[in-house]
């Protein structure tokens, strides 16, 4: 059988075959791009619960702090009054009117007897209330107790402070009555779609408090403690904030949940949204994708239709094209670009359709050879000339020469040939020639290029002196930005002290917040600058010799004032000085200190312990706390800048402890890393005696 009949019979084999892969393929990216949208929408989805969860905690908590506030005030008024503060009728009235969504303001004695207060009283005696019970026995802080039902329809939570006699004896508590429908008015103000809901859980026990949907949520659940078992799961790995998909216990339907517990109250907000709702647009692209995949289809039995009819007419005209295939098989074997063959016995020249266009002539032009050398430029025939005059069958040369073409347009050819002989003698010379002009252009953008690059260089030793520069210029910036932030964080203290004279506590309260947020700002700013100082030090360190209790006690007054006397100092050593850089030591110490207070129970003591290593020889500072530890995700990375451990903070804090270790030629190291017992330890090595 011919080879043309055998690849004809075979062809619609291979077509089909072929078609068969390509619609695999189709089917298997439209899997992959709708899978890869699936899991885009269901993101988008956990971010926008976490993004509302966040929100409505924020809300909630505030609104907590503004009811816990007017509480304070009144039990710090009753502090300072004493017994001569009551009755407090008028005052809880006033009190309860500054606060918005507050129902009710009440004050009991000793015995939880109700006495008047800033609207009705449906209760005369609370002693057998559980917030009644914790209020008296839990100290200065707010008790928040259950969801309560004030009357038909109607539920609301409790919010107690404990009152004491100038002894420090029980005097009864403060109460406030919280209508549930104040949560309800802030979760329907946001848009949840058609399934979506909002909820509000007492912790531990995770009773209902308050809950909305779109359609509606019947108070008959309200305390009840039912919920799925991926929140449950979910609140064991993650107890702060976390996300999952799953069918709500009271309704089931499926919802991508985001929680978020109150950070000053014992409350867990819950926000989920229908996965019918923001999966509709992912469905509209399945049947999307399945249309395109059916035209796909179409297309490729169309496209086979019209292969099968051009194979027919290409076997049809295969015969016509075999001999110019022949020439143009020779020349591109040269160089696969414009052929030309000269004939030495008429000297005719003949140029591919290729070579004729590249010198803006006629397709078909044969001219004779000296017409042909009127293309090369003048200065250059001379030499075609002396390569044309070389006849020994067998040789072949190339030469770069400038053309001009018959319209005037100047290039440059390389222009490639071999010399064919018969009987020992040459008959012609077949030969390409290539437009090399954008060759020549890219050499000469090639050395200015280098040129540039010359400059770049020279522009790299500018940046290293401008880099010079911007590290004195942080030094002043450290200053100027510094120094008046620290005046002003003594004024506030000098200010706080005088208050404190005159009893003024609610004054003296707000200066201490105002305090602590300059310390705070004083705090990261200064993280932030010492990580562009480390970044940017040219030189080491200037070491001397430090007292390790001055060093120690300086790091220790940084911290807030109601924190420093958490800190307790371990002596094991008998040496009073080491050689440091004060500054920087401080530094770091004050990020170990601050970070120990920060993840440690609140009231737990931080041990700060000093020793000596004789191998090598060097200072041991060691912080503890007994915090929770450190996640095993986190330890490989902990000293690295950015790595944090909560949402709050830049991640600067034990990457500047590092760089400072490194800077003393020391190290910083986790010794421990147990719930109650959490170590990071400061090895400062010291310099050899000179």
């Amino acid at each position: 059988m011919p080879l043309s009949r055998l690849t004809s019979h075979r062809l619609p084999f291979w077509l089909i075959g072929g078609n068969s892969v390509v619609m695999l393929l189709v089917v298997a990216m439209s899997w992959i791009a709708l899978t890869t949208s699936l899991r885009s929408f269901q993101q988008r989805a956990q971010d926008s619960t976490d993004n509302i969860a966040r929100g409505m905690s924020q809300a909630i908590d505030a609104q907590l702090d503004r009811v816990d506030m007017a509480l304070r005030t009144m039990a710090l008024e009753h502090d300072r009054l004493g017994a001569a503060s009551r009755p407090m009728a008028a005052r809880l009235r006033r009190q309860a009117a500054l606060v918005d969504g507050l129902a009710d303001l009440y004050v009991t004695d000793a015995d939880g007897r109700v006495e008047p207060g800033a609207g009705p009283a449906r209760d005369t005696d609370v002693a057998a209330q559980d917030f009644f019970a914790r209020a008296r026995d839990g100290g200065d802080t707010a008790v928040l107790g259950g969801l309560r039902q004030a009357e038909a329809g109607h539920w609301e939570i409790v919010l107690a402070r404990r009152l004491k006699r100038p002894d420090g004896d029980f005097d009864g508590i403060l109460f406030a009555r919280l209508p549930v429908s104040n949560f309800q008015q802030l979760f329907a103000s946001v848009n949840l779609g058609r399934d979506g809901a909002i909820s509000l859980r007492l912790l531990p026990s995770l009773a209902l408090i308050a809950r909305h949907t779109p359609l509606g949520s019947s108070p008959a659940n309200y305390g009840t403690t039912r919920v799925s078992e991926e929140l449950s799961l979910a609140l064991q790995r993650q107890p702060l904030a976390g996300s999952y998909i799953a069918r709500t216990a009271m309704d089931q339907i499926e919802r991508a949940n985001a929680y978020r517990r109150l950070e000053g109250y014992p409350l867990l907000v819950l926000v989920g949204l229908g996965t019918a709702d923001f999966l509709a647009p992912w469905r509209t692209e399945v049947l999307v994708v399945g249309v395109l995949c059916a035209l796909t289809m179409a297309l490729l039995l169309g496209s086979t239709t019209l292969v099968l009819r051009a194979r027919r007419r290409e076997t049809a005209s295969r015969a016509a094209l075999q001999a110019s295939e022949a020439f143009l098989d020779r020349t591109g074997r040269i160089a696969a670009v414009g052929g030309w063959e000269l004939d030495l016995a008429t000297g005719l020249v003949t140029w591919s359709a290729q070579t004729c266009r590249l010198l803006d002539v006629a397709p078909g032009h044969r001219p004779h050879i000296d017409d042909a050398l009127q293309f090369v430029a003048p200065e250059a025939r001379e030499a075609v000339r002396t390569q044309l005059a070389a006849d020994v069958p067998g040789t072949s040369w190339m030469l770069d020469i400038p053309l001009v073409t018959a319209t005037g347009r100047p290039i440059w050819g390389r222009v490639v040939a071999e010399v064919e002989g018969r009987d020992g003698r040459a008959v012609r010379v077949v030969g390409a020639v290539q437009d090399i002009t954008e060759q020549r252009r890219n050499k000469a953008e090639l050395a200015r290029e280098q040129s540039l690059r010359a400059q770049i260089e020279a522009h790299a030793h500018e940046l290293d002196a401008l880099v010079s520069e911007r590290g004195e210029m942080l030094d002043v910036l450290a200053h100027e930005v510094r120094q008046p932030l620290n005046n002003a964080s003594a004024a506030l203290q000098s200010a706080a002290t005088v208050l404190a004279e005159v009893d003024e506590p609610a004054a003296s309260l707000r200066l201490s917040r105002a305090q602590s947020v300059m310390n705070q700002v004083l705090g990261r700013l200064d993280n932030t600058l010492a990580v562009a100082s480390l970044l940017a030090r040219p030189d080491p360190i200037a070491r001397e010799d430090c007292d390790i209790d001055t060093v120690v006690a300086v790091a220790v007054a940084d911290m807030p004032p109601g924190q420093r006397a958490r800190v307790q100092v371990e002596r094991a050593t008998s040496t009073r000085t080491a050689s440091m850089d004060m500054s920087l030591m401080r530094l770091a110490l004050r990020n170990l200190l601050s970070n120990a207070l920060k993840h440690g129970p609140a009231g737990t003591p931080v041990r700060v312990r000093l020793s000596d290593s004789d191998h090598p020889l060097a200072l041991v500072i060691e912080v503890t706390d007994a915090g929770p530890g450190v996640p095993r995700s986190l330890v490989p990375r902990l000293f690295e800048r950015g790595a944090r451990g909560s949402r709050s903070g830049h991640g600067l804090g034990l990457y500047i402890v590092r760089r400072v270790m490194e800077l003393h030629d020391g190290r910083v190291e986790l010794s421990s890393n147990e719930p109650g017992q959490v170590t990071m330890r400061l090895v400062v090595v010291q310099e050899p005696a000179e």
